[in-house]
C-alpha cells in the first residue's frame, strides 16, 4: 500500500488506500460490523463487503 500510495502520487494521481478503508489501527477484519464476510475468495469482496468498503470511503469524503 506505502509503495503503491508513493508511485501513484509520484505520477500526479490521487491515491485511495483500499486497506485503510477497511483496516483501523492494524486490525483488519474479515467481516462486516453485521457479521457478513468481507470475501469471498483470498482477493475479492463480497457484496456486503464492498458495500463496507464504499461506506467507508465515502465517510472519508474520498468522493467530495
Amino acid at each position: 500500500d506505502v509503495a503503491l500510495r508513493k508511485t501513484v502520487e509520484e505520477a500526479g494521481a490521487r491515491y485511495v488506500s483500499i486497506i485503510g478503508a477497511i483496516c483501523r489501527d492494524g486490525v483488519c477484519p474479515e467481516t462486516t460490523p453485521s457479521g457478513k464476510p468481507l470475501y469471498f475468495d483470498e482477493d475479492h469482496l463480497t457484496h456486503e463487503g464492498a458495500h463496507f468498503v464504499a461506506s467507508n470511503l465515502a465517510r472519508s469524503g474520498v468522493f467530495d
